[in-house]
This record gives structure tokens, C-alpha cells and sequence, in this order.
């Protein structure tokens, strides 16, 4: 599975819908995760990141930026 930038999607509407199931069916490795409105999505985000820093990459060193998202797909991928 390659790993894919986190997308956000915002409701405009229904007259999107349509493309924007086309799209997710052409697109089945993508994955959207909906969170409530009242809950700071930009903060889960950094807990994402913390979770990642603390388990597989803090105190590494790594020889170039290459070599760094490899460690950081491979865990997210484990």
C-alpha cells in the first residue's frame, strides 16, 4: 500500500457528491475518516504525528530525507 498525503474534505454540497464518489470509487486506496464537528481535527492530526515521532522515529538518525519517509511509510504500514 503506498502511503497517500491526508486529505480533508469540507461539505459543499450536494451537487459534489457525485464526482466525489466517482472519484473515491476510481481511488479505493484512499480513506476518508469523518470526525464529529465539535472535535478539533488539527489537534488529532498532532496526535498523529506525536504517535509516529515516539514510536519510530525519535532519536533516529537518518542519512537523507529519502531514507526517513521510508521508516515513517514502513511504520505506517506495519
Amino acid at each position: 500500500m503506498a502511503w497517500q498525503s491526508p486529505s480533508l474534505m469540507w461539505p459543499h454540497g450536494q451537487a459534489s457528491v457525485g464526482g466525489v464518489k466517482a472519484w473515491l470509487a476510481k481511488n479505493p486506496h484512499v480513506h476518508f475518516h469523518f470526525t464529529p464537528v465539535g472535535s478539533s481535527w488539527l489537534r488529532q492530526i498532532e496526535i498523529w504525528f506525536g504517535i509516529i515521532t515516539w514510536q519510530s522515529i525519535h532519536r533516529g538518525t537518518f542519512s537523507s530525507a529519502n531514507v526517513l519517509a521510508k521508516q515513517i511509510r514502513d511504520y505506517i504500514n506495519s
